[in-house]
């Protein structure tokens, strides 16, 4: 017998298939913080598998897959989708989007520019350099 250690959010029909393959499955239903964690998890998996798809179906079908998470997140959290569409269409007005294709590799300031405060801030996302 051979064991495969997932530890992993599935979606709901997966179990049922393994067991119709004659696996045994180890499985818990999540109490709703860990499912919180779990599908926040899922969106991160989710969105490594977007980056390695090479095919245009591939990708199709893994976005798909994004999409289901972040439903399933917004359902859990009882977040309404037309509140997500309006925050990005908010933000696409003030920010823009990304039909430009800009990339940004750098940013150098003066420590007094108020756009240092954001960056401090954030330092954990941001690798700030002293130059």
């Amino acid at each position: 017998m051979k064991k495969v250690s997932f530890n992993a959010l599935v979606r709901d029909k997966i179990p049922d298939f393994l067991e119709s393959k004659e696996c045994i499955v180890q499985k818990t239903i999540l109490s709703a913080e860990d499912f919180d964690r779990a599908l926040r998890e899922k969106l991160i998996e989710e969105s490594a598998e977007v980056r390695l798809a090479l095919s245009k179906d591939a990708l199709i079908e893994e976005l798909a897959d994004l999409h289901e998470v972040i439903d399933a997140l917004l359902r859990h959290l009882s977040i309404d989708k037309g509140d997500v569409v309006a925050a990005q269409l908010k933000k696409k007005e003030t920010k823009g989007g990304f039909e430009n294709r800009i990339f940004v590799s750098e940013i150098n300031f003066e420590d007094q520019n108020p756009i240092a405060c954001y960056y401090q801030k954030n330092s954990k996302k941001y690798k700030i350099q002293d130059i």
